[in-house]
């Protein structure tokens, strides 16, 4: 009886490594296949394994969420200011060059209003459908306003540094008409990520 167990546990392992027809054995195909499966293939992809990191950090730091969070909604909002803010540098220095000295300053700006408003529509837009993932009010209320708090200081320090003008002429010297629709346009700019992410063809 004790040599019957021997002797049918070798039988039982060498069907197990009997080579097959293509002369692998069963044990090194079931491995190469386990290997070779796709979900193996994705467990070794460094982006995967990435992703799977920094859920897992996410799952035993809570905190981590928030600092992830905040790094997305920053760099969402510097990426919607320098899109604007690249584009009215453009059309400024043309309107600076070329069109105030034949139409004035308050007739050239009242033109560019238009211009600045498809611009913002535009890059608000593209930074809501490839940028933003999170459509909820506080996070496209975050992008827009702190864009536009980076436009206050761009043209805060301008202002100061190219014009040689203090804080409160940067922001009270402005004709009360056009002031008026620079301001408009800034809250349009801080508010149209929000108000384009309730749309539902964004």
């Amino acid at each position: 009886m004790t040599l019957i167990k021997p002797l049918t546990a070798c039988v039982a392992l060498q069907g197990i490594l009997r080579p097959n027809m293509w002369g692998r054995s069963i044990v090194h195909s079931s491995m190469n296949a386990e290997w070779s499966s796709p979900v193996s293939a994705a467990r070794t992809n460094p982006v995967f394994e990435y992703d799977r990191l920094l859920k897992s950090s996410q799952q035993r730091f809570p905190g981590m969420r928030k600092v992830d969070w905040s790094m997305r909604i920053l760099q969402t909002a510097v990426l919607y200011f320098l899109l604007v803010f690249s584009a009215g540098f453009v059309l400024g220095t043309g309107r600076v060059l070329f069109l105030v000295p034949l139409l004035g300053e308050r007739t050239v700006e009242l033109l560019e209003m238009p211009l600045m408003l498809i611009v913002i529509v535009s890059a608000a837009r593209w930074t809501v459908r490839h940028r933003l993932d999170d459509r909820r009010l506080i996070s496209t209320f975050s992008v827009g306003f702190i864009a536009m708090g980076l436009v206050l200081i761009a043209d805060l320090t301008v202002g100061m540094l190219l014009r040689g003008m203090s804080a409160a002429e940067v922001f009270l010297s402005r004709d009360s008409v056009t002031g008026a629709a620079y301001y408009a346009s800034l809250v349009l700019f801080a508010a149209m990520p929000a108000l384009l992410a309730r749309l539902p063809g964004t």
